[in-house]
C-alpha cells in the first residue's frame, strides 16, 4: 500500500491511500461520483502512478498459456532486432521491423498473454477532469472497453496521458468501436489521439526511442484517422445535430500524432 498526496483548493496535502502497484482505484461499492471527486487526476499526484476504472474483474476470461515462455521469446525477438540494427549501421528495411513487431503479436495471441491494448490519449490538466469523467462513468457503464486509466498530475506544462483498454489487438471491429465512443463523448474536444498501442509492446518494453529502431508502435492509424474524418463529415453534413468535437466551429481537427517514450 502507498500514499499519494491531493492538492486540495488551498495547496494542503491529503493522503490517499492505493494499492500496492501505485494505483488508484474505487472502493468496493463506492459510487463513480464519489470516487472522481476524490480521485481527480488535475490534483492528485506523487505516489500514485495511475486513477483506474474497471467494468470487469482483473481477471483472464480465459487460461493463460506460458507467460514466462511467451515473454522470453519476444524479448529474444526484441534484442536480436536491437542487434541487428546496430551491426547494420541503425538502417534496417521498415519490413524486417515491422516482421519482427507482427511476431511479437502472434506470440501474444498463441500464448493468451497480453493480448489486449488500448488508445492513447492526451489532455492538458486544465481539462483533464472533464474528459477523465466522461471516459470513467462511459467505461463503468460499459459503454467503452472494459477499462481506462489516467495518469495523475505531474506538472503544470504536462499533459495527462488516458489509456482506454480493449482487450484483443486483432479484434479490430472492437477497437474502433470504442473510439467511435469516443467521439460520441466528445473527449476530443480537449484531447489529443495518439492511436492505439498493444499492451504487449508496453511489457516488451518497445518505445519510440531515439537509440532503438524506429519501432511503429501503434495499430490502426489510418483507421483511426479515418473514424475522426467521417465523424467530422457527418457533423458537417448535420449541422442541426449535436457538433462533434471534431467539427465545432473554429476548433482544430482532431489528428493522430506521434507516440511519446513515456507512453503506456
Amino acid at each position: 500500500v502507498t500514499e499519494g498526496l491531493f492538492r486540495e483548493a488551498d495547496d494542503k496535502p491529503v493522503s490517499l491511500v492505493c494499492g500496492f502497484d501505485g494505483r488508484l482505484l474505487p472502493n468496493a461499492g463506492e459510487d463513480i461520483s464519489a470516487f472522481l471527486e476524490r480521485g481527480r487526476p488535475s490534483k492528485v499526484q506523487r505516489g500514485i502512478h495511475w486513477i483506474m476504472v474497471r467494468n470487469t474483474p482483473e481477471t483472464h476470461d480465459e487460461p493463460q498459456g506460458d507467460r514466462k515462455l511467451c515473454m522470453e521469446q519476444c524479448e529474444t525477438i526484441k534484442e536480436d532486432l536491437i542487434r541487428e540494427w546496430t551491426n547494420a549501421g541503425k538502417k534496417l528495411p521498415g519490413k524486417v521491423i515491422a516482421e519482427a513487431l507482427k511476431n511479437i503479436l502472434e506470440l501474444s495471441r498463441k500464448h493468451r498473454v497480453e493480448t489486449g491494448g488500448k488508445w492513447l490519449l492526451h489532455v492538458p490538466t486544465r481539462h483533464v477532469d472533464q474528459v477523465w469523467g466522461a471516459i470513467a462513468r462511459s467505461t463503468v457503464k460499459g459503454s467503452l472497453g472494459h477499462a481506462a486509466k489516467v495518469a495523475p498530475f505531474e506538472r503544470q506544462d504536462k499533459d495527462h496521458l488516458i489509456c482506454v483498454y480493449s482487450k484483443a489487438w486483432w479484434d479490430e471491429d472492437d477497437i474502433m468501436r470504442v473510439l467511435r465512443r469516443l467521439v460520441e463523448l466528445d473527449v476530443f474536444t480537449h484531447a489529443k489521439l495518439s492511436s492505439w498501442k498493444p499492451d504487449m509492446y508496453t511489457h516488451v518494453g518497445i518505445y519510440r526511442e531515439r537509440d532503438v529502431p524506429p519501432w511503429e508502435v501503434v495499430l490502426y492509424k489510418r483507421q483511426g484517422q479515418e473514424v475522426l474524418e467521417s465523424a467530422k463529415r457527418k457533423c458537417l453534413a448535420d449541422p442541426g445535430g449535436k457538433p462533434a468535437s471534431s467539427c465545432k466551429p473554429g476548433s482544430k481537427r482532431p489528428k493522430i500524432v506521434s507516440i511519446d517514450s513515456d507512453d503506456d
